[in-house]
C-alpha cells in the first residue's frame, strides 16, 4: 500500500527517527549531521485510503489538470543555515523560496482543501540559491506561508553534506546503518566517469589544436619563404615580416581550436545524449583557457620564427 510521511507523529517520535538518522550519518566516519526536512500538510484534510496528501508543488498545465513538481520541503532554521541562507533576507509575504526558473507560475496546491472551492493560485516566491539535484529540495515553503495558511509539518528525510568525496567503504556502511534503523539512503553520483569524459575531451581537442598549429607553423615557413624574400627585398623590416607570421598563425591556430572543441563536444554530446543535463555545468575556465591560450602561444612563436633575414635572395628554390 501507499506510504508518506506521518503528520501526527509526537515529538519523542520525531526524535526517536532523527536519533537514527543521527546513527546512518555517523557511519560515514567524517562527523557530519543528519539535517531533518520537513514537508507540510493541511490538518484539516482527511486521510484519503491510507495517508494524507502533502502540499504539492505544482504547474498547470490545463483548466482542469495539474502537474506535480514536488513535495516542497519547509524553511526551517536548520536548512536554511545548511544552504546559507540568511533568515532576515526572507520576505515574510512570499511563500515559497526557490531556484526554479519557472518561479512565476509555481503553485502550492492543496489539493484536499481546495476540492470543490476556487482553483489554486500561483505562489508568492522568492529566488534562492539551492542545488540543482534532483533529489534536493529545489523549493522551500516559508515558515510565516505555514503559520497563514495553517499548515502542520511532518518528517521526510534528512539530509547530510560531507566535506569530501565518500568512498564505497563509507557509503557500505552507512547503508547498513540505515537498514538496522529501518531507514533508505540515497547517495549522489560523483560524476567522476564524466570528469574524466570531460578532461579527455579537452585533452584531445587540445592535442588536435596543437597538431594543427604545428604543421601550420611549418607550413608557413616553407611556403612563405619566397614571400619573405620578397618582403626583405622591397624593404620591409623583421617587425613587419614577424607581424605577418605571427597573425596567421594565431589566425590558423584559432580555427584548429575551434575543429578541435567541436568535436570533443560532439563527442560528449554523444555520450551523455540520454542525460544531457549531467554536463552542466560546463567547464568554462579549461575551455576559455585552451581558446585563448592556443592562438597566443601560435603568435608568440610565429613572431619568434619568422625574424630571421633570408640568408641569400638570388637562387629561386625548387619545388
Amino acid at each position: 500500500r501507499r506510504t508518506a510521511p506521518n503528520p501526527s507523529l509526537s515529538a519523542e517520535q520525531r526524535q526517536l527517527l532523527d536519533q537514527r538518522a543521527d546513527e546512518v550519518a555517523a557511519a560515514l566516519g567524517d562527523g557530519a549531521a543528519a539535517v531533518p526536512l520537513d514537508i507540510a500538510f493541511n490538518p484539516n484534510v482527511p486521510e484519503r485510503g491510507s495517508v494524507r496528501e502533502p502540499i504539492s508543488l505544482t504547474v498547470q498545465t490545463s483548466p482542469n489538470s495539474f502537474e506535480l513538481l514536488a513535495y516542497p520541503a519547509i524553511a526551517t532554521p536548520e536548512v536554511l543555515a545548511l544552504y546559507g541562507i540568511d533568515p532576515t533576507s526572507i520576505d515574510p509575504s512570499v511563500d515559497l523560496l526557490t531556484s526554479r526558473s519557472d518561479e512565476g507560475s509555481l503553485i502550492l496546491a492543496d489539493f484536499g482543501a481546495s476540492r470543490g472551492r476556487e482553483a489554486p493560485r500561483v505562489a508568492s516566491t522568492q529566488h534562492v540559491a539551492l542545488p540543482a539535484y534532483t533529489s534536493a529540495p529545489h523549493s522551500l515553503i516559508t515558515e510565516s506561508a505555514m503559520a497563514r495558511h495553517g499548515w502542520v509539518s511532518a518528517r521526510s528525510g534528512w539530509i547530510v553534506e560531507s566535506s569530501h568525496a565518500l568512498t564505497m567503504p563509507q557509503i557500505d556502511s552507512a547503508r547498513s546503518a540505515a537498514a538496522r534503523a529501518g531507514l533508505g539512503i540515497e547517495t549522489r553520483s560523483t560524476q567522476d566517469a564524466l570528469a574524466a569524459l570531460r578532461r579527455i575531451s579537452v585533452l584531445v581537442g587540445a592535442g588536435l589544436a596543437l597538431t594543427i598549429l604545428a604543421m601550420t607553423i611549418g607550413l608557413m615557413r616553407t611556403e612563405a619563404q619566397r614571400d619573405i624574400r620578397t618582403l626583405t627585398a622591397t624593404g620591409a623590416t623583421s617587425r613587419t615580416r614577424r607581424a605577418l607570421t605571427a597573425s596567421t598563425s594565431a589566425a590558423l591556430a584559432g580555427l584548429g581550436v575551434l575543429l578541435g572543441l567541436s568535436g570533443a563536444a560532439v563527442a560528449v554530446i554523444a555520450a551523455y545524449r540520454t542525460d544531457l543535463s549531467r554536463l552542466v555545468p560546463i567547464p568554462v575556465g579549461p575551455l576559455v583557457t585552451l581558446a585563448i591560450g592556443l592562438p597566443l602561444v601560435a603568435a608568440a612563436a610565429g613572431w619568434l620564427l619568422a625574424g630571421r633575414e633570408p640568408s641569400t635572395f638570388a637562387r629561386q628554390p625548387l619545388d
